[in-house]
């Protein structure tokens, strides 16, 4: 395991992300609208964007990719882009479009959260780097994508359901 060559904000970074995971998945889990979930939803933003900030400054050199600015840092602002629509949409649920637009925006989130973790545990973990250039990661990942594409259906279908039924009581 490759843990001795991160940067301070390397570990900054790495802390941020270590708590935006459980958190992430309890918000996922539990009841929507509590003040606990609005309590946990603060501390699952204020790591998001700790971790996709501290991520634009990483530049560690990765095989392949020309060093700068590059794909990963590119994620990074996308998900700061889904931090931003989800927070603004948790203000404004009432009206249709943020409603469909908060859990949205968290579950792009949490998927590029989770994208990400593949990718480190893929780069860093000596038990999957014998995996790197065959196509396991890229399953790895199209499995992510296959999950988190049907969580968002599902919730997407929830949310229509709920605003449904509010609209004929």
């Amino acid at each position: 395991m490759r843990i001795f060559d991160i940067s301070l904000l390397g570990w900054l970074h790495t802390l941020a992300c270590i708590v935006a995971l459980p958190t992430g998945l309890a918000l996922l889990a539990m009841p929507k609208g509590t003040p606990r979930h609005r309590r946990l939803g603060r501390w699952y933003l204020i790591s998001m964007v700790i971790g996709s900030v501290t991520a634009l400054g990483l530049f560690a050199p990765i095989q392949g990719i020309a060093p700068g600015f590059n794909r990963f840092h590119g994620m990074a602002v996308i998900t700061l882009i889904a931090l931003g629509v989800a927070y603004v949409g948790a203000r404004r649920q009432a009206k249709a479009p943020w409603a469909y637009a908060h859990p949205a925006g968290m579950i792009v989130s949490y998927y590029m959260l989770i994208g990400a973790l593949i990718n480190e545990a893929f780069s860093r973990a000596d038990l999957l780097q014998v995996y790197q250039g065959s196509r396991v990661l890229g399953l790895a990942q199209a499995a992510n994508m296959a999950l988190f594409f049907a969580l968002l259906i599902a919730v997407m279908a929830k949310v229509g359901v709920k605003r449904a039924r509010l609209r004929a009581a």
